[in-house]
């Protein structure tokens, strides 16, 4: 006897397939990052879900999907060098942080790479290379926990590991 029921393939799932996606970073301050994740937390959310939806939201909608206030920009028809110095003053600092930050990373490099090549010569400065370990710690602690809107220590730290950067070989 001829079975009659037609044959049919094994439905097979298809292959996952990741999903292009591209990281993206911000600077928050950690106590802000904190309290944002807790709350998320506490709704049952976690928080680079919640970020993901809002960017998800702004792209599909072409809006912000709640009221945000913009950043205060001065009108520069009223005050043209008054008021936006201020701002960009501001600006700057921001930078000059960034730009410490970046100064600090290449004295540790630099310091690590004098302290390799003094440990392979044949008699050693030990209080040089101290110094130099001891420089080199305290440059990594302040890149670790440096407040960069305290203007004056990003500039006293600015000053001293850039006159330290300086010194010759």
């Amino acid at each position: 006897m001829v079975d009659s029921k037609p044959k049919t393939k094994p439905v097979v799932a298809p292959a996952k397939k990741e999903p292009d996606s591209n990281l993206v970073r911000f600077r928050v301050d950690k106590d802000l990052k904190d309290a944002a994740a807790d709350a998320c937390d506490a709704l049952g959310f976690d928080l680079n879900d919640v970020l993901r939806s809002v960017v998800r939201r702004i792209a599909n909608e072409r809006a912000i999907p709640f009221q945000v206030n913009p950043p205060a920009r001065p009108d520069p028809t009223k005050a043209p060098f008054t008021e936006y110095g201020a701002y960009l003053d501001k600006d700057l600092a921001h930078l000059k942080a960034e730009l410490t930050l970046s100064l600090l990373a290449t004295f540790i490099a630099d310091r690590a790479k004098r302290l390799a090549e003094e440990r392979d010569k044949p008699k050693p400065n030990v209080k040089l290379r101290q110094r130099w370990e001891r420089e080199m710690r305290e440059a990594a602690g302040y890149h670790r926990t440096l407040n960069t809107r305290d203007l004056a220590l990003v500039e006293r730290v600015d000053a001293k590991y850039r006159a330290l950067l300086a010194e010759p070989r």
